[in-house]
């Protein structure tokens, strides 16, 4: 009798191991599987934020040699590029911004970048491959 327990202990022993295991694994691979998608989630918002980047530098050459063709003089284009870069400036700090706060802070720990430079390095990197 004391056999037959002892192998129904073992046995119980060895069932709750692999609930706790199977529980572990399940949790820890869930968890490569959330940060490979953050990953995936914050370059793909960085090639999107480098494709506006690029068809809003376009444009604005575009304008700029409109308005250099149409004779505004070479100060106001300078004036105009100056205060359009500012602009932009500061709009690509806020975008990247936006995407640092989006992200719950209990997964901030996911995100490749935390200001404009780094995302910039990024998005270099990216492009590079």
């Amino acid at each position: 009798m004391f056999f037959q327990d002892m192998s129904l202990a073992q046995s119980m022993m060895w069932f709750f191991f692999g609930v706790v295991s199977y529980k572990f694994l399940t949790i820890f691979l869930s968890f490569i599987e959330l940060s490979n998608f953050a990953k995936f989630v914050n370059r793909m918002a960085l090639v999107v934020l480098g494709e506006a980047l690029e068809q809003y530098y376009f444009s604005k050459e575009a304008k700029l040699k409109a308005l250099a063709d149409s004779g505004v003089t070479q100060k106001e284009l300078k004036k105009i590029r100056d205060d359009e870069e500012a602009l932009m400036d500061k709009w690509k700090r806020t975008m990247v911004d936006c995407i640092v706060h989006a992200y719950p802070d209990r997964y901030h720990f996911l995100l490749e970048f935390k200001n404009y430079e780094e995302a910039m390095q990024i998005l270099t990197k990216i492009h590079k491959k």
